[in-house]
């Protein structure tokens, strides 16, 4: 009788929270790709330093941040044309966004391109 009761409550509070479940289950916009992308990234980042590929991230920023144009909003960790590139997106004191892309393996700022 007792486990009967156990197991009737039991339902009873699993189907009450039902309703609520979608809402909580997507109330990231983006169903987590980015956090995805962001573990991707982070993945990536980690084994192209520690194959040589790559320097690590803080020795970057500390090398170009004072040649950067304005606050770091967000970095990406791409390959491109067979290299590494930290892509590093950045908010200038006009509120002009720009995208400087940094050669991961020398922490050199690369020339504006047409993407």
């Amino acid at each position: 009788m007792i486990r009967h009761s156990l197991s009737v409550l039991f339902l009873s509070a699993v189907l009450a929270a039902a309703p609520a479940m979608p809402f909580g289950a997507f109330a990231d916009s983006d169903r987590g790709r980015d956090r995805d992308h962001e573990d991707d990234d982070h993945d990536a980042a980690w084994a192209a330093v520690k194959r040589g590929e790559a320097l690590p991230l803080a020795e970057v920023i500390a090398t170009v941040a004072g040649q950067l144009p304005g606050e770091i909003l967000e970095i990406e960790f791409d390959r491109e044309d067979g290299r590494w590139l930290y892509e590093f997106k950045v908010i200038d004191g006009n509120g002009r966004l720009h995208e400087i892309y940094v050669d991961a393996a020398t922490a050199r700022i690369l020339p504006d391109r047409d993407d």
